[in-house]
């Protein structure tokens, strides 16, 4: 009606291009962009509006190209806060365009205390991170995207379902939170592609709690995409693994540190059960004789207690592996990879024999047999907690023999640390990946008695 009144109103036909946004009618959103375009400002405020409107149809290019013109007829001269908000809308447009000197040139013009300088600020913290650290976020908060009254009605609602306790109840409550607010499932894809850390976080929540097959869908997409940084978009992944929307093996894109790469879905379940319990006294006699001679470093007395037990239980999976051990320490190589290799062909499920065979092959340069032990490993569904420790070391000199790849390297070596912090291989590890030189040089000197 206010249109119809004055059809230069801009604020009228600014907040008409919102609305409009939220809906997701995003064909009658740009046609009312295009109208507020071609609408007279004659004031950086009118201008900051025009610009905007643009960035929530995601047109950068028509946004930057706006403040550029706006600054030609000197509307950008005086350090007003309407100056600012544009400086820090087209930095913001820069970047996203992929001119980050540009954009650096821009958000350091928002001086001062205003708020559009605090985000600029952000903005250009962002820029100095490495690729997948950003956040890549647009130029827009949450307030911009969702009326406050309306977020705290959620957090409120929120909080009386969970204190039923009842994961029905709350999927029935955030429903029809949903219904009564019908853009927000609409906009959920906008907010995990160009939101900020807060809005990101609140669109990934109300999605899943919503749980409904077409949200799952929106977080499969924005899993696979580029947006925002690899932590969050991994956090997003392992909701969406947990929740089951991925089959086991699945393959799946995933950006990491700025490159799309080809990853499969796994799952593990790890505990502290054993693959195989120790039930007959027979066998756990043999075991706690040569654990003792283990103790007192005598090898072959240790050889010969679990030969002897082999002999009560020969398909004993412990015996036989604490076996394959004691055949590395004395350097019989080749025994103890003849032995691992029978052991994992009667015990597929096993996980130990094929790490030791894993070692072996990477120590005698067999990348492709390595690369197939690893991939047995990874189908696996359940590892004690020694298999996972011992896995994810195996990943880390995996990823730096073989691949070459320092950062895969430090990832897996997270997950180790994760998993046993006190292990002092571990803490070589850590200091010999302070760089590739020296940690090629660990790698190398932890696999040297498994040399055939």
């Amino acid at each position: 009606r206010a249109l119809e009144l004055d059809p230069t109103n801009i604020y009228a036909r600014y907040h008409l291009v919102r609305l409009l946004r939220f809906e997701n009618r995003m064909d009658e959103a740009r046609a009312a962009a295009e109208r507020l375009q071609a609408a007279p400002a004659l004031e950086a405020a009118a201008v900051v509006k025009q610009v905007e409107a643009f960035v929530y149809l995601s047109d950068y290019a028509t946004a930057l190209e706006l403040v550029t013109q706006a600054e030609a007829r000197g509307l950008l001269a005086s350090e007003s806060a309407p100056a600012a908000l544009l400086h820090y809308y087209a930095g913001v447009a820069a970047a996203r365009l992929g001119d980050e000197k540009k954009a650096r040139e821009l958000l350091q013009k928002t001086h001062g205390h205003s708020l559009a300088a605090r985000l600029a600020q952000q903005q250009l913290q962002d820029l100095d991170k490495p690729p997948g650290q950003r956040g890549n976020s647009g130029a827009l908060t949450l307030d911009h995207w969702i009326p406050r009254r309306i977020v705290q009605e959620y957090m409120q609602l929120l909080d009386s379902a969970v204190r039923v306790a009842n994961s029905s109840a709350t999927k029935a409550v955030v429903q029809k939170y949903f219904a009564r607010y019908p853009f927000l499932s609409k906009l959920i894809p906008t907010l995990l592609e160009c939101g900020d850390h807060l809005t990101r976080e609140l669109a990934q929540h109300l999605a899943q709690l919503a749980d409904t097959p077409e949200l799952w869908q929106v977080l499969k997409d924005f899993a696979s995409s580029a947006h925002g940084p690899d932590q969050f978009r991994n956090q997003v992944l392992k909701a969406l693994q947990s929740a089951g929307q991925y089959a086991k093996g699945q393959t799946v894109t995933f950006w990491s540190r700025g490159k799309a790469t080809e990853i499969k879905i796994i799952r593990y379940t790890i505990d502290d059960e054993p693959y195989e319990s120790l039930l007959a006294p027979n066998i756990s006699q043999g075991m706690a004789e040569a654990r003792l001679a283990l103790k007192e470093n005598d090898l072959q007395r240790a050889a010969e207690a679990l030969q002897r037990a082999l002999q009560v239980e020969p398909s004993s999976a412990n015996l036989q592996y604490h076996l394959v051990l004691i055949y590395l320490n004395q350097a019989r190589v080749t025994q103890a990879r003849e032995l691992a290799e029978k052991l994992a062909a009667q015990h597929p499920a096993f996980a130990l024999p094929h790490c030791q065979l894993a070692l072996i092959a990477l120590a005698n340069d067999r990348k492709d047999e390595a690369r197939e032990h690893l991939k047995t490993l990874t189908v696996l569904e359940h590892f004690h907690h020694r298999e996972y420790t011992q896995f994810c070391q195996i990943q880390v000199l995996y990823q730096i023999l073989v691949e070459a790849d320092h950062e895969a390297a430090l990832d897996w070596f997270k997950m180790w640390e994760a998993s046993q912090r006190n292990d002092s291989q571990m803490q070589a590890a850590r200091k010999a990946l302070e760089n590739r030189l020296t940690s090629k040089q660990w790698a190398r000197q932890t696999l040297a008695h498994f040399h055939e």
